[in-house]
């Protein structure tokens, strides 16, 4: 069977990087189909010299030179749910139309707006419900997406359907948008997640607003029995990075727990006993007042297209002394996987300690021309200035208050970590360390530490994880 790509160079004007849009959008689209509880198809407009078909009788009028030149349409692509019966039981990729036979794919390509109407399938039901939605990149129309789906009866849906539907049409409205697929992700389908293996939506807060039946048995497995609506991950006792990530670069982020359990035949507890801060740093004499993720990729990423020399803002001149920890480090990984995309660095970073003050504090309060990354400390002893996250009047300073409720965002859970077998309690000096570090006097050693103690709901969710009173 001819591939995406094969049938769109062959079929169609579309360009090389259209057609990688296309691409990251069918490596995730079974999630959508799952979503939907719908077949998709992927349709294009064909170009003008594929005429194995005759002349369209149905043509039409193409207002900023969007779809309607009388060639007909080709479908790129097909995937069936997992979470529903599909109508099509034969392969439609590959299939040329008339645009005649597909009037709501016609209008979503020529007015680049999502259209309601009806299809003909192959099998199943003969009428369909076709919404079609209009897939749209640097503002151009280069293809529609169809979600095929059968007459609905008069029960009243679940909350389980009301979810996911809900979640597909935010998807929706991204993809007429232009502002999905990301650009950058991966466009192979190896392990794309599909709706069946557990699905949370979390809300603007972070915390859980829906678990699914699945995602309900798939935290049982890894120790996780209280009900989860209304919480963060970190109330859980879950790590809370990916997360977090995810909120502040408004990209998908990838977190495995991995299955420890099956080959060790230990269970594994992970609670968090702290928050910690990754902070920027910059000479005093640097007059940049906030600094932007945007930024700081221009000036941190190894892919970046900054020139690597101060901006007159800054009040500076010269090149940029980039410094941070040593990329295999956590406080470096987190960093460029929260602030730089997952980018690695740029080439001549100056790597120092980035915990204690004769590192990067003592470089960046050394060099005016200095910038570095550092855990969160306090007093700073060296004189250096650390900026807020974010763009001007947004932009958001450390403090307990910003690290607690996760607005400054390059905040971590600190976690312990412990491996026990299932018919045993914790032994008594892990059990006596947990017990110190999550009572009162132990968050106050963490906060003396130059890290930030837990809430008090999830100090308690912590130590219940662990089975402390």
């Amino acid at each position: 069977m001819a591939s995406l790509t094969d049938l769109a160079r062959e079929h169609t004007d579309l360009a090389d990087s259209e057609i990688d849009h296309l691409q990251r959008l069918v490596a995730s689209w079974g999630l959508l189909a799952d979503l939907s509880f719908s077949d998709l198809m992927l349709f294009a407009e064909r170009r003008p010299a594929s005429a194995e078909l005759g002349p369209d009788p149905y043509p039409g009028d193409s207002p900023g030179g969007g779809a309607g030149n009388g060639a007909g349409i080709v479908v790129l692509g097909q995937v069936r749910p997992s979470t529903s019966q599909t109508l099509y039981r034969r392969d439609w990729v590959g299939r040329i139309l008339h645009s005649g036979e597909r009037p709501t794919v016609m209008r979503a390509l020529m007015e680049a707006t999502a259209v309601e109407g009806e299809a003909t399938s192959d099998s199943g039901p003969s009428i369909v419900r076709e919404t079609c939605i209009p897939v749209i990149r640097s503002g151009r129309v280069i293809a529609a997406l169809a979600k095929e789906t059968a007459e609905r009866d008069m029960r009243e849906p679940g909350e389980l359907e009301r979810t996911y539907l809900d979640v597909f049409d935010r998807f929706a409205t991204m993809i007429a948008a232009g502002v999905f697929p990301f650009t950058g992700d991966d466009d192979t389908t190896d392990d794309a997640p599909r709706v069946g293996d557990g699905a949370i939506v979390l809300g603007a807060d972070m915390s859980v607003v829906y678990a699914s039946p699945n995602a309900v048995s798939a935290l049982n497995r890894i120790g996780v029995h209280s009900n989860s609506e209304g919480r963060r991950f970190s109330e859980l006792g879950l790590p809370e990075a990916a997360v977090h990530a995810m909120f502040a670069t408004k990209r998908p982020t990838t977190e495995e727990l991995e299955k420890f359990e099956q080959k060790t035949g230990l269970s594994l507890l992970v609670a968090p006993v702290a928050l910690d801060a990754v902070e920027v740093l910059v000479h005093p004499s640097n007059q940049m007042r906030t600094v932007s993720f945007d930024t700081l990729r221009l000036i941190f990423a190894e892919d970046s297209k900054g020139t690597g020399y101060w901006d007159p803002e800054s009040g500076l001149h010269g090149p940029i002394l980039v410094s941070g920890g040593s990329p295999n480090w956590g406080t470096s990984r987190f960093f460029a996987e929260r602030a730089l995309g997952g980018s690695g660095f740029r080439k001549g970073m100056h790597t120092l300690d980035v915990a204690y003050e004769d590192g990067i504090e003592a470089f960046v309060a050394c060099n005016q021309n200095a910038i570095g990354f550092a855990q969160h400390r306090l007093p700073r002893t060296k004189p250096v200035k650390v900026l807020p996250i974010g763009s001007d009047s947004a932009a958001v300073a450390v403090d307990a208050r910003t690290v607690n409720d996760g607005s400054y965002p390059l905040t971590r859970y600190l976690y312990l970590i412990v491996a026990k077998d299932h018919s045993s309690e914790l032994p008594d000096n892990v059990r006596r360390f947990a017990d110190l570090l999550l009572s009162l006097d132990g968050q106050c050693a963490v906060a003396d530490a130059g890290s930030f103690p837990l809430s008090a709901e999830t100090l308690r969710a912590a130590r219940q994880k662990l089975g402390l009173p």
